[in-house]
């Protein structure tokens, strides 16, 4: 098989086992029942890419090479940073959906959401405004 084809089966790779992963009929075997929900398909296939991508795909071309090595040690940490953005930036959207939830479930135990829905009520007898 040409160098090509392979790289470009490999890069597809995570895609497809991601698309297999959550849509397959359910089946039961001992360690994983499929359909995988997205929260366990996801990051399984983000690893499976990463992987790919350290040992699969050589990024640009040598410049500053480690010891024994053909990928430059500048790519390698570029790869590596943008990883961990990658990372951070899924961690933004999270910590506010988990500071919104929080927060109307301290509302809703302390009992302000009541009495917050009770005012709001006082203001305009229509159910939809």
């Amino acid at each position: 098989m040409d160098p090509a084809r392979m790289l470009l089966a490999l890069s597809i790779l995570p895609v497809v086992i991601l698309i297999v992963l959550v849509t397959l009929p359910v089946k039961e075997w001992r360690w994983v029942r499929l359909p995988l929900p997205a929260h366990a398909a996801l990051p399984a296939v983000a690893v499976l890419a990463y992987g790919l991508q350290l040992f699969c795909f050589r990024p640009g071309p040598p410049a500053a090479t480690e010891a024994g090595s053909s990928v430059s040690l500048w790519t390698n940490r570029l790869f590596h940073a943008g990883a961990i953005d990658g990372v951070l930036s899924a961690l933004t959207p999270l910590a506010i959906v988990f500071g919104a939830v929080l927060l109307f479930k301290t509302m809703e135990k302390s009992g302000a959401m009541a009495a917050l829905t009770a005012r709001l009520r006082t203001l305009s007898p229509d159910p939809v405004a």
